[in-house]
């Protein structure tokens, strides 16, 4: 910085002191430090930089209209707030650098730690395939995090990936949580992003309908994968839809990819051509089978990683679930109201509860003496279900969950939750739960399931029960 300046390092020191002096003294750089301050606090005690840059630009204005600019001063304000914290006999802050970033943080443990999550986002970012978002989760979750100093909230699960990839070299966050590589290939990218393009069309009879845009291609797969490489206009798009998948037609006419003219419902006169030959001799991928295969892709990885996973199905398809899941996976049922049920039973015995006292306080009011009996019963058979379920050799099914939620024990879900794939303990649990498609969280008796990511809950597509992804790689290996 001095031979930048042309400064003498010894006075750049010198004014540097002088500045900090001011600074502190000033009523808005005050402000700012106590700005500064509270935002490290909220985001968990550490943030870098550029966080800092853009929480100072969304809470202040600023003259200057051309990006670069204004991050170059919320940078500069960034760092004069910062010096005249350091003036102060106890500072708020610190700083370390990073590999690749400035780190901002409350205590210097707090900045080590951030340090370490960078460096293992770096390497779930490069495992091949990507890892679920629960399994990088919980690789993250188990670093130790040293104590954090009164003030600092908690670090949120959706804090801890983002603080990961930020403090990392080259992994980023996708909207489905998952860490990846920046600049990720755009084929890589597609491939992954293929659920991204249902609800698009091309799973339709209607011909209005019935095509893609290269825009709407580029604009779904960059809004999963923004800092991805980019995909390419057509004609290089084509031999990309074409490898992973989505044979396709390009209409050069209307500047739109539709289905090969045999899968039209409807003809059409409009000069069509393939991509490439070998998308003539191959049935048509659609999104709707796609949507299946990624599905499928997913239930493998979970299977293989350990996790725990909640799935939901519309309520009529709920035994049809159950059973393709059984089928497709070595998983070891069991039913919640039959553990439950068969431990209350042996509790009852060895109280000498009389069975039927137990049945009548099951439908006596919420609040009552014999409600509440029920449910200190409850509770003391719990730690048993637990413990038979983590004891488990094999990955679990667990069904019909609906009586940890009328008894109050939803809290066994999120103990299992955070026991699952650890070593010696059951090596994955699912648990399949019944809602209709209206409801974007599961839920028992109307209570939300606690989960720590997105990447713990999947609906069941329609596609998958149907076997879409199977009958296309049967139609496909003819």
């Amino acid at each position: 910085m001095s031979s930048y300046l042309q400064v003498p390092r010894g006075r750049l020191s010198q004014i540097m002191t002088a500045e900090r002096q001011r600074w502190v003294r000033d009523r808005a750089v005050t402000a700012l430090r106590h700005q500064i301050v509270q935002e490290v606090q909220a985001a968990g005690g550490v943030m870098i930089i550029d966080e800092l840059c853009d929480a100072l630009l969304a809470t202040r204005t600023t003259a200057l209209t051309e990006e670069p600019a204004r991050r170059r001063l919320a940078g500069a304000l960034v760092r004069a707030a910062y010096e005249a914290e350091q003036t102060l006999a106890e500072p708020h802050v610190c700083m370390r650098r990073a590999a690749s970033t400035i780190l901002i943080a409350c205590t210097p443990d707090l900045a080590a730690y951030a340090e370490r999550l960078g460096r293992l986002a770096d390497q779930l970012a490069e495992e091949d395939p990507l890892p679920a978002p629960v399994r990088s989760f919980q690789r993250l979750y188990v670093e130790p995090q040293p104590e954090s100093p009164p003030g600092c909230q908690p670090l949120t699960h959706e804090r801890l990936l983002h603080l990961a990839a930020h403090a990392s070299q080259k992994a980023a966050v996708s909207t489905r949580q998952e860490l990846y590589p920046r600049g990720m290939s755009a084929l890589r990218a597609l491939r992954l992003g293929l659920g991204a393009l249902t609800g698009l069309g091309l799973g339709t009879s209607d011909k209005d309908d019935n095509q893609l845009s290269p825009a709407n291609v580029r604009q779904r797969i960059a809004a999963r994968y923004p800092e991805a490489e980019p995909l390419p206009d057509p004609p290089l798009l084509d031999s990309l839809l074409q490898e992973v998948g989505l044979d396709l037609v390009w209409d050069e006419d209307a500047g739109v990819y539709r289905r090969p003219a045999s899968q039209e419902t409807t003809g059409s006169s409009m000069p069509q051509r393939h991509s490439t030959a070998a998308s003539a001799r191959r049935p048509t991928v659609t999104p709707y089978v796609a949507e299946a295969r990624l599905f499928e892709e997913r239930l493998q990885h979970a299977y293989r990683d350990g996790a725990f996973l909640v799935l939901s199905v519309r309520p009529s398809q709920l035994r049809r679930c159950e059973a393709e899941l059984l089928h497709r996976f070595s998983l070891l049922r069991h039913s919640c109201d039959r553990l439950l049920l068969t431990q209350l039973h042996q509790q009852a015995a060895r109280l000498r509860i009389d069975w039927q006292v137990v049945r009548e306080a099951d439908g006596a009011p919420p609040g009552s003496r014999d409600w509440n009996n029920l449910l200190r019963l409850v509770s003391m058979v719990v730690p048993a279900i637990e413990a038979e379920l983590l004891a488990a050799p094999q990955p679990v099914l667990l069904v019909h969950p609906g009586l940890l939620a009328r008894y109050g024990q939803m809290v066994v879900l999120e103990r299992l939750r955070d026991q699952v794939g650890r070593r010696g303990v059951c090596p994955g649990l699912w648990v399949l739960v019944a809602a209709d498609e209206q409801s974007e969280l599961p839920l028992l008796d109307g209570q939300a399931i606690p989960l720590l990511t997105p990447g713990q809950r999947a609906r069941v597509p329609q596609a998958w029960l149907e076997n879409a992804h199977r009958a296309a790689g049967e139609a496909e290996r003819r």
